[in-house]
C-alpha cells in the first residue's frame, strides 16, 4: 500500500524524499532495502566504521563525517532522550529489534550541559 500510493503521488507531481520520478523513487527503496540487508548481516555500524579513513581529512569534515547519517538525540530538561535525526537507520534497527544503536548527542539543556562540567556541584 505505502509503495503504490508513494508511487500514485509522484506520478502526480509530488516530490517525496528528494524523489521526483518513479525511477528515483525505486532507487531510494532500493538503498534502504540495501541498508537493511548491510544491518541485518553486518551488524549496526557507525558511519565511522563504514568511512574509508585511508586519507587525511580536514577537522571540519571529519566532525561532520562523524555525525551525518547517524541516529542523533537530544537530551531534554528531565534527561530524557528526544530524537532529532536518522529515522531510516533507528527503523531498521527497530524493525530487527537491536538492543544497542549508538547516537550521536546533538544538544541538551544548558542546566545538564553545565551539571556534566568537572568540578560543577551537583
Amino acid at each position: 500500500a505505502f509503495y503504490e500510493e508513494s508511487v500514485a503521488a509522484i506520478q502526480k507531481g509530488a516530490t517525496l524524499w528528494d524523489c521526483q520520478t518513479l525511477a528515483a523513487f525505486d532507487d531510494r527503496c532500493n538503498e534502504l532495502d540495501g541498508l537493511y540487508e548491510r544491518i541485518s548481516t553486518e551488524g549496526y555500524k557507525t558511519q565511522a566504521e563504514l568511512s574509508d579513513r585511508t586519507h587525511p581529512i580536514a577537522a571540519v569534515d571529519r566532525l561532520y563525517q562523524s555525525i551525518w547519517g547517524e541516529v542523533a538525540v537530544s537530551v531534554g530538561r528531565d534527561g530524557e532522550l528526544v530524537f532529532v535525526d536518522g529515522r531510516n537507520r533507528l527503523a531498521m534497527a527497530k524493525i530487527q529489534q537491536l538492543d544497542v544503536v549508538p547516537v550521536v548527542i546533538f544538544g541538551s539543556t544548558q542546566r545538564l550541559a553545565a551539571a556534566s562540567q568537572p568540578g560543577c556541584p551537583r
